[in-house]
């Protein structure tokens, strides 16, 4: 939650308290991101993006939104991300509770073009929103609007002690996963009963498994819930059943219960609202939890099933309520002068989307209380670019301040990796003069590992200022960023001291030959590095003079001031791809250096297909499985040609000609073979040609192939992609470049001097 700290803040409430009034204004926030409602969300078009229609009043501490259709084409929804999408001509009513007035209406938008609103024939603006004195406020839409939040001010009438409202004390949509629950398996065989469903957004229960229905109790449990400040509590989830024949026989086979903490003895739910039993249509289903109310309480879903009948039943959007007043806010930390943890949605943070198609690419994560970029949609990277602003920040009595967060990053595969493809800046009040802030440290950019990073503010101490996260993308890298607990404060210690970063000769790459790394660094400064993937400190390697590399290593640097100070670590990735060393006699395919010039994917989608590849007369032919066989750019490991679940692969040796052994160099490896015997990565036989079939996901760098007798390049017709030499040297053997000596190329003597 947001956290700004003025010096009229403090009067304000000083001179309340001085003056004895009970009235008070108050701030009423719908954080659509959050979604705490556990309201069903579209997607997609037709039955998908309609499931998301909001057909129901929503409330929160009194005040009620009331969406309509109101003759337009299309329903106000709940939409993916979460956000909530009004459209055109539908209308938005805002109801104060009972004795009160509505003073203002405000939104966030996951952009400023996507808003359009007016009342009473008046257009609103996104910035200043709606202020005046009503009892309920009639917004009609001019356009699409994507809200993410909306926060009513109601008027002081009513006391300085709200009764209670119903506020939302735990919720799970399943729309991501398992969440916190667990599974507790008290009779399954050798298979799972819970699963999440990712791509419907719900858990599924089913022992009907190859075609046989299975005995079985699973439970799924719900982490402990806290139900000790709340009365009048309810549960409320959305559930289908299928294949149970009825709903009676539904309720025989499921059943929902509730334990006090520490307690073992369980209660059944008497829960309203049953599917038919025999369809995957959801019905929105409640329990009372009253019996539970001021205590710490613990959820089951039970499942059960016989060899006879093994139904399947789903379950999502799952939201536990009760009458509670609002927790208080929480103390000012000294020396803080903004923070939001993004546990609970946006906040007041705004987008801008520079450059973004007809998606989003920055929204609230409510599972793991972040706010996400991304500009992969539908198994495609999208060119973009999107701004994530906060709101403005006072540091007109600020010093020495630092802005702190924490980030993850994956899937920044572009040339530069994340600090390429993201940025944080900030810029004072007013100005459109942005500033890139250095950080003092950036994730990986290939795994949802979140680490914290920091930034110097104090250029801004004594002015007004907002920071933006920068995001973009291209169409053939569109990486994922996550980030939260972002603070402005105080720093400690003394300021920071910027210290050049070292240089790189020559940029980082892929090279065919061992490569002499040159580090350099400003006059003054020391270089320590490291090539084991460790980051460097000064107890690293002392950098005295170029080095060799003679494999594939990341080097990663960093300078020192003669006090000690360091600068922020850089890298570069070399990637060494010698050609392959094949021995005299063998067939070599190396894919690590693809000298046949094959397509190369990088993401699970597009025409890669591999069907054929002939190396020395030796053909390999290729038939996909689950996914394409394909030529792979794996981020680490370079090129490799990846066969999936169900593909094969058919090795035929020349004319006269038996293939004797195979030698596979692979990450991952999952092939059988048609004869011989295959152990490990090595295939022996005598055959003329040899079947693999992949019984999974299957990476191969390299593979070498020995025959029961010497195979020479001359002996078979060898072909390659058009202005690429074949070179072969005198005793038959097909290499990559000619050094000195005689050769034949395309089929020509030559001296090479």
């Amino acid at each position: 939650m947001k956290k700004i700290y003025a010096l009229k803040t403090f009067c304000a409430l000083f001179l309340f308290a001085l003056v004895g009034l009970t009235a008070q204004a108050e701030d009423v926030k719908f954080d659509f991101g959050a979604n705490e409602w556990g309201l069903p969300i579209g997607e997609g078009t037709g039955a998908s993006a309609d499931a998301g229609n909001i057909t129901a009043p929503i409330v929160k501490d009194g005040v009620t939104l009331t969406f309509d259709q109101a003759g337009a084409s299309t329903s106000p929804r709940m939409w993916k991300g979460p956000q909530v999408r009004t459209y055109k001509g539908n209308t938005l009513t805002v109801t104060a509770p009972e004795g009160r007035n509505i003073t203002a209406v405000n939104f966030t938008t996951d952009g400023d073009s996507n808003f359009g609103f007016a009342v009473d024939g008046t257009d609103v603006d996104l910035k200043a929103g709606w202020s005046g004195s009503a009892a309920s406020v009639v917004f009609t839409g001019t356009k699409t609007s994507r809200l993410l939040t909306l926060t009513v001010t109601l008027d002081g009438e009513g006391g300085d002690t709200p009764a209670p409202q119903r506020r939302t004390l735990f919720s799970e949509s399943f729309a991501d996963g398992q969440g916190d629950f667990t599974v507790n398996d008290v009779n399954v065989g050798d298979f799972y009963v819970w699963a999440p469903d990712t791509e419907w957004g719900y858990m599924k229960a089913s022992a009907f498994v190859g075609g046989t229905n299975n005995a079985s109790e699973s439970w799924l449990l719900s982490p402990v819930i806290d139900l000790t400040a709340a009365t009048e509590c309810q549960l409320a989830f959305s559930h289908a059943g299928n294949f149970f024949g009825s709903t009676e026989g539904m309720q025989a086979a499921v059943a929902v219960k509730a334990r006090v903490e520490g307690s073992e003895e369980w209660t059944d739910l008497t829960v309203e609202g049953w599917p038919a039993g025999n369809s995957w249509t959801f019905v929105d289903a409640t329990a009372d939890l009253s019996a539970f109310d001021g205590q710490r309480v613990q959820l089951a879903f039970v499942y059960t099933s016989t060899a006879e009948q093994a139904g399947t039943w789903e379950v999502k959007n799952l939201a536990v309520t009760g009458l509670a007043e609002a927790a208080p806010e929480p103390e000012p930390e000294p020396g803080v002068y903004f923070e939001e943890t993004f546990a609970e949605g946006q906040g007041d943070f705004t987008v801008n989307d520079v450059n973004v198609g007809d998606f989003y690419v920055w929204a609230p994560d409510s599972r793991y209380a972040c706010m996400k970029a991304s500009a992969f949609v539908g198994g495609t990277n999208y060119a973009s670019e999107s701004w994530l602003v906060s709101p403005v920040i006072d540091l007109t009595a600020a010093q020495n301040v630092t802005l702190s967060f924490e980030q993850a990053g994956n899937f920044f595969t572009g040339e530069g990796g994340m600090p390429a493809a993201v940025s944080v800046k900030a810029a004072a009040e007013g100005s459109d003069e942005w500033t890139t802030l250095t950080l003092d440290a950036w994730p990986a950019g290939n795994s949802w590992t979140f680490s914290p990073s920091v930034a110097d503010l104090s250029a801004f101490a004594g002015q007004r200022v907002r920071i933006a996260f920068v995001y973009t993308s291209v169409d053939g890298a569109a990486g994922t960023w996550e980030v939260k607990n972002v603070k402005v404060a105080e720093a400690e210690g003394p300021a920071p001291v910027d210290v050049a970063e070292p240089t790189f000769s020559p940029e980082a790459g892929t090279y065919t030959e061992p490569v002499e790394v040159t580090l350099t660094a400003e006059d003054g400064l020391t270089i320590y590095y490291t090539t084991d993937g460790s980051e460097p400190t000064t107890a690293s390697t002392r950098y005295e003079a170029p080095f060799t590399l003679t494999e594939t290593a990341t080097v990663q640097a960093i300078a020192a001031d003669a006090e000690g100070n360091l600068s922020d670590v850089v890298s570069a990735k070399y990637v060494i791809n010698q050609p392959l060393a094949v021995p005299e006699g063998c067939v070599g395919f190396d894919f690590t250096n693809n000298p046949w010039g094959l397509p190369v994917s990088s993401q699970e989608a597009g025409d890669f297909e591999i069907t054929r590849v002939e190396q020395d007369g030796v053909i390999l032919t290729a038939t996909s499985g689950t996914t394409p066989t394909r030529m792979w750019s794996d981020y680490n490991l370079g090129l490799q040609l990846r066969v999936y679940n169900g593909g094969t692969l058919t090795f035929t040796a020349p004319e006269g000609h038996n293939i004797v052994k195979i030698e596979f160099n692979a990450s991952k490896f999952d092939l059988s073979a048609t004869d011989g015997t295959l152990i490990d990565q090595t295939w022996e036989g005598n055959a003329s040609a040899v079947t693999f079939t992949a019984g999974g996901t299957t990476n191969i760098s390299t593979v070498i192939l020995t025959f029961d007798n010497p195979v020479t390049g001359i002996d078979g017709v060898t072909t390659a992609p058009a202005g690429q030499d074949v070179i072969y040297t005198i005793d038959g053997r097909r290499v990559e470049r000619a050094e000195r000596g005689l050769y034949i190329i395309n089929g020509r003597k030559v001296y090479v001097k």
